[in-house]
């Protein structure tokens, strides 16, 4: 019996050995996976956020455009009318077929009364008063506008654009108005024509707190002040935020202000959705630790054997594995039998390895996936870092033309092939120093340290001819439009409205017919040295 009790104590303490050694292992893996997730999720909500709001300034931009050239197109026919009813018909009828801006065009004269309207189905309505909401305003302001949301005699939320027709004396004759439907109709097809997944959606508000649009079509003309999103578009400011929408759910949300035509952009993506490929991911992460675990598992049971003493340090000394001063803490245990020693060296390496994937996954936040090349984080990080150190540089901003045609023509495979081409001719068109990031879709940009705005020009044309060069989609011709800024010590603007002047080179370089180079300021009109 004495024998017996002696063999059960010393199983019993191997056992509870062997229980402290797993749980402090249980608690390592559990500090990291904790941290490398918290890491992440900050990563892809920042990302996200990001991501939202520059979505929606390109969609702001570009509904902007749409909507002006729709008031041009209007007040270009308003102006080269003539009055005959024959030619007022023919002028309504071609500009609501042939530039698809709106669901209908009328002549209203300037008692209210519709003289001519187009399509075909609402002709029962010449002769008639018109009695809405946006006649009533044109006929009152007699000025170019665009109305709140109202419902027509259709029974269709719209909105009005309308343009005041005036007599060579200038006395009013009406006006020229077209009506946009919020669900159904130019508007919806405009914002369809960007790709959206796992839930983004895009809704507009108007700057009194009301949904001018939204996927939801019973929802158009609702007013919703109580977000604290459409309250900030309502006091003209755009950013992004994370928020507890009207339905009740955690959204990330991007949005921007357009003051020219008093509405707000939200493109908005469920947190939910957001974080759920973070969970496949720590799957994946157990996935590839578990088999370490099994492995070690056999050398803790020998090792539970041996006295408890370094074995406990060790674990203590573990806990705290993201801490600077973890490893040093073991490296100072003293392993004076071989079984101890292994156990530190299994930690250390485990540890270290630790420490490397999370410095990765915070080299993966600054990186775009797609090319490689610095992204928004990254970008602003490089930034900051020119600015401490007091450097000059010059800024080159550059966009792959035509690129929709591509996305639309060929898919989004071959859109990739070419972004991935671009960044590569970007690589090799490159020094060392130079810093190259992608700041989503097509837009790319390189920071030049060290580099004038004539050089950086010069580089800039180089670079525009060796994507000239390069056909990633065969017969199927590659170009760029680039804008170039420079800044100095001596510059009246900051590094970041250094950007902004490229951006605004790059844009005048896209009106001007895209694939050359412009600067800010022009090369000819720089100061001398």
């Amino acid at each position: 019996m004495p024998i017996f009790s002696a063999i059960q104590l010393r199983m019993d303490l191997r056992s509870l050995i062997l229980l402290l050694v797993v749980s402090s292992g249980l608690l390592i893996l559990l500090s990291t996976l904790s941290a490398a997730r918290q890491v992440q999720r900050d990563a892809l909500i920042e990302s996200t956020l990001e991501g939202n709001q520059v979505y929606a300034t390109r969609l702001a931009k570009t509904l902007e455009h749409y909507l002006q050239d729709a008031q041009y197109a209007l007040s270009y026919v308003a102006n080269h009318m003539e009055h005959s009813p024959e030619a007022v018909r023919e002028a309504t009828q071609r500009l609501q077929q042939q530039n698809h801006y709106f669901n209908s065009v009328f002549r209203v004269d300037a008692e209210g009364r519709v003289i001519s309207i187009w399509p075909a189905h609402l002709q029962y309505m010449e002769g008639q008063l018109l009695n809405t909401a946006g006649n009533h305003a044109a006929l009152t302001q007699q000025q170019p506008m665009i109305t709140p949301p109202y419902v027509s005699k259709a029974g269709n939320w719209i909105i009005q654009m309308s343009y005041p027709i005036k007599d060579a004396q200038g006395h009013y004759q009406g006006y020229l108005g077209g009506s946009i439907y919020l669900h159904d109709g130019p508007l919806q097809r405009l914002i369809d024509q960007h790709p959206f997944q796992n839930g983004t959606y895009v809704y507009v508000v108007s700057v009194q707190g009301q949904l001018i649009y939204h996927p939801e079509p019973q929802r158009i003309g609702e007013f919703a002040p109580q977000n604290s999103v459409v309250r900030q578009l309502m006091q003209g400011n755009s950013g992004s935020q994370r928020l507890i929408n009207t339905q009740n759910i955690d959204m990330l949300a991007g949005y921007v202000a357009l003051p020219s035509l008093g509405w707000g952009i939200v493109v908005q993506r469920p947190t939910q959705k957001t974080l759920s490929s973070l969970d496949m991911l720590m799957q994946d992460v157990i996935k590839h630790i578990a088999p370490l675990i099994l492995v070690l598992l056999p050398l803790l049971w020998w090792l539970a054997r041996s006295i408890s003493a370094p074995l406990e340090r060790l674990a203590d000394n573990s806990l705290d594995m993201g801490s600077k001063s973890c490893i040093p803490q073991l490296q100072a245990v003293s392993g004076w039998y071989y079984e101890a020693q292994r156990m530190k060296q299994a930690l250390l390496l485990g540890i270290s390895a630790t420490q490397e994937q999370l410095r990765q996954l915070k080299v993966d936040a600054h990186q775009d996936p797609l090319t490689g090349l610095y992204n928004r984080r990254g970008l602003e990080k490089a930034l900051n870092e020119l600015a401490a150190s007091n450097q000059c540089f010059s800024a080159i901003t550059l966009d792959i033309d035509f690129f929709k045609q591509v996305n639309d023509i060929y898919g989004h495979l071959q859109g990739d092939r070419v972004i991935q081409t671009i960044a590569q001719v970007m690589r090799e068109q490159a020094k060392g120093k130079d810093i190259l990031c992608r700041m989503g879709g097509e837009e790319f940009l390189m920071l030049l340290p060290q580099t004038s705005l004539s050089d950086a020009c010069i580089v800039a044309e180089h670079l525009r001819h060796e994507v000239e060069r390069h056909r990633p989609i065969p017969d199927q011709p590659l170009s760029i439009s680039l804008g170039v800024a420079s800044y100095t010590s001596a510059s009246p603007y900051s590094p970041e409205q250094t950007l902004t002047l490229a951006d605004q080179a790059l844009y005048t370089a896209k009106r001007n017919g895209r694939n050359q180079v412009v600067s800010s300021p022009p090369l000819n009109s720089e100061p001398n040295a």
